[in-house]
């Protein structure tokens, strides 16, 4: 008795085999492949995908140096406007404005991290739209 259950297991395991791998496949018995061509099609410029170096990556990762930036020169009431609102949203002595010939005044900001550019960005409209541009 227990060889022909032996014998049976035997039986199922190299039928199971021969489906599995394909070999009953002209006879109609073969697995459903599985693909996914629908992903395939929906990759965008899959040719432009390029692995990083080591060294790149740690280039890419690397946080920028804080850098000198300016902008102006703003006439009085832009400056006013511009002080009110740096102010309230960049720390104090990280910014002054600086007063040219006359009345016109230059907003500087001598050590420029990464989130006070992007608290620059968000006060564009203080900045009446001036250019930031490195300290010369």
């Amino acid at each position: 008795m227990l060889r022909l259950f032996v014998l049976i297991l035997l039986l199922l395991n190299s039928l199971y085999f021969a489906w599995s791998h394909g070999f009953l496949s002209e006879l109609g018995l073969a697995p459903e492949q599985q693909t996914e061509p629908r992903r395939l099609q929906q990759q965008i410029q899959p040719e432009a995908l390029r692995l990083l170096s080591p060294q790149e990556l740690t280039e890419a990762q690397a946080p920028k140096a804080p850098e000198c930036l300016q902008a102006g020169p703003f006439s009085e009431a832009q400056s006013t406007l511009l002080r009110a609102t740096l102010a309230s949203t960049m720390p104090p002595g990280s910014w002054t404005l600086e007063g040219l010939k006359g009345q016109a005044v230059m907003l500087r900001v001598p050590r420029a991290d990464d989130e006070q550019r992007a608290r620059l960005d968000e006060i564009k409209a203080a900045l009446a739209n001036q250019p930031l541009s490195p300290c010369p």
